[in-house]
């Protein structure tokens, strides 16, 4: 999570808040992100990036709780989710040019929640 965060601020997102926690044999994270940050027409009740070890990567509307999968692995690469979430927050389309190449980490960290779950 700290690295997504640290690719988010290189492309000049900066949420305002991050949790995290492992309760009911989930893991999980959200980055929530301020209104001004985020496409008005798109997200006008804002909108919150989360990972579960269950489901991934997912933007999720604060109105209706629409859950917006961003299509990439579980374990993507952070710089891909970091670019996929600028753009989606910006209202553009899916960057369909930018696919999770497997991440040099994943195998590590897929076996570690595999471990705790």
């Amino acid at each position: 999570m700290d690295l997504v965060h640290a690719h988010m601020a290189d492309l000049g997102m900066f949420p305002a808040g991050f949790r995290s926690s492992d309760d009911d044999d989930v893991l999980d994270a959200v980055f929530e992100f301020p209104e001004h940050a985020v496409s008005e027409d798109e997200w006008p009740d804002g909108v919150y990036l989360s990972w579960t070890s269950g489901e991934g990567w997912t933007l999720t509307d604060r109105g209706n709780r629409a859950s917006f999968p961003l299509g990439v692995d579980p374990y993507s690469r952070p710089d891909v989710v970091a670019a996929i979430t600028r753009a989606r927050l910006a209202g553009r389309p899916d960057l369909t040019i930018i696919r999770s190449e497997t991440w040099d980490l994943r195998a590590t960290i897929s076996a570690e929640v595999e471990a705790w779950g």
